[in-house]
């Protein structure tokens, strides 16, 4: 078991529902409701209010321009005015160079869409079906700037992904398969991808899909013995060829890319491994378990974790891998 160091640290003054990065740091909604624009160092760049919290956020690169996806609404924002307003069902928004991506249910389907920042307005456009109906979206970063991942969620009636392209005159969407995973992770050349589910990580090869490897989720700890701590929602790239599997109950187990094969486990500072009594006074078990609830890869090779919903911790994803100049 390896302990990372930490570059920041802060305690948030309400519970996180999620973050999002952007280029100068991560934007973290809280259940206040209130989205806080946040630099690497965790220092607050902007503190935005507002009157619910909203499914999902954006801002450009200088974090001055806020966007902000409601159910009923696109919104953008500069300091606390409202400079833009477009009625619909937003599902997800996201800054990609000069653009917004946003997601939106229409009766057809799921129209994803290329906006202007300054004003909304759709410049370019595609859809794709909703296979699961009512489904949440949730966009991810790809390695190619013009690009973006669209995750298509309904919990148990399944999951889809589509990676979408703006080639300059259209926007095109592929499905990455298989189904029923959590968001592809893909690698920095964009050539394989990692894709979960609550029983495998499989390592696919990328436009094609075929199998490089696969590593089946263990129930047993390394004595042997069974235990009770399944497949988390977490799988992040680390530099050299290198990935982590996030548990349930917050374990963090380093995987070797070259074998597929569980290599160590991983603890932030001041974040140990302790125990779900330990953790939850009311329960009394004693799993292993660690107060990490989420990550998100941020700029400059960071990554941000927070701990038990109010504590934000940054490190480097080198210092997460033993290797990180390993050409993969």
């Amino acid at each position: 078991m390896r302990t990372i160091p930490t570059l920041a640290t802060a305690t948030l003054p309400a519970r996180a529902v999620f973050a999002r990065d952007w280029a100068g740091g991560w934007l973290i909604v809280t259940d206040d409701p209130a989205v806080r624009i946040v630099d690497p160092a965790l220092a607050t760049i902007a503190d935005h209010r507002l009157d619910a919290v909203p499914v999902d956020v954006t801002t450009d690169a200088s974090g001055a321009q806020l966007v902000v996806a409601f159910d009923d609404a696109l919104v953008g924002r500069s300091g606390d005015a409202e400079t833009w307003r477009v009625t619909g069902e937003f599902l997800a928004c996201r800054h990609a160079g000069p653009r917004i991506w946003t997601a939106e249910r229409r009766a057809s389907g799921i129209e994803l869409a290329r906006r202007d920042p300054d004003t909304g307005a759709v410049r370019r456009l595609t859809s794709i079906d909703d296979p699961f109906g009512d489904s949440a979206v949730m966009f991810c970063p790809h390695p190619d700037p013009r690009a973006v991942i669209a995750w298509v969620a309904a919990g148990q009636d399944g999951q889809a992904s589509w990676v979408i392209l703006d080639d300059g005159e259209s926007v095109t969407a592929t499905e990455v398969a298989p189904r029923d995973r959590l968001p592809p992770v893909f690698t920095p050349t964009g050539d394989a991808y990692l894709s979960a589910s609550p029983d495998i990580l499989e390592y696919l090869a990328w436009p094609g899909g075929e199998d490089l490897d696969a590593l089946e989720w263990s129930d047993e700890d390394d004595g042997g013995d069974a235990f009770d701590d399944p497949a988390g929602d977490y799988v992040i790239y680390v530099p050299g060829g290198y990935a982590t599997w996030a548990s349930a109950n917050g374990r963090l187990y380093l995987i070797d890319l070259a074998a597929l094969v569980v290599i160590d486990e991983l603890v932030i500072a001041d974040h140990p491994l302790r125990t779900i009594g330990e953790l939850y006074p009311k329960l009394v078990e004693d799993t292993p378990a660690t107060d990490f609830e989420g990550a998100r890869p941020g700029p400059d090779g960071l990554v941000l974790t927070i701990h038990a919903g109010l504590e934000l911790a940054v490190s480097r994803l080198a210092d997460w891998s033993p290797d990180p100049e390993r050409v993969p």
